[in-house]
């Protein structure tokens, strides 16, 4: 295998947000944002785990069944991104 062929499942991802703006006074503005970062909460996977350095294998070269997890993860993918996250926020500009 060449470098870098191995890629991780795709995704895609929904970030609104909302701002709004007040006048309190002639020179005093208020700005309320509301803002989220994955807001369909959908896992975004890693990518397989490709080193072959946890592989246990005999001396003829086969997996060695004998220990529980032969394969050590390789090619496995063990991790996701963090979930949905929001973020509300004031701002008084005088």
């Amino acid at each position: 295998m060449g470098r870098n062929a191995l890629y991780g499942p795709g995704y895609w991802r929904l970030n609104p947000a909302l701002y709004k703006n007040f006048k309190i006074r002639e020179r005093i503005n208020a700005e309320f944002r509301a803002e989220s970062t994955n807001v369909t909460n959908s896992p975004i996977w890693g990518t397989p785990n490709g080193g072959s350095g946890s592989l246990r294998l005999t001396p003829q070269g086969n997996l060695d069944t004998s220990v529980a997890n032969p394969t050590g993860n390789f090619m496995s993918i063990t991790g996701a991104s963090t979930g949905r996250e929001l973020r509300f926020g004031l701002r008084v500009a005088f």
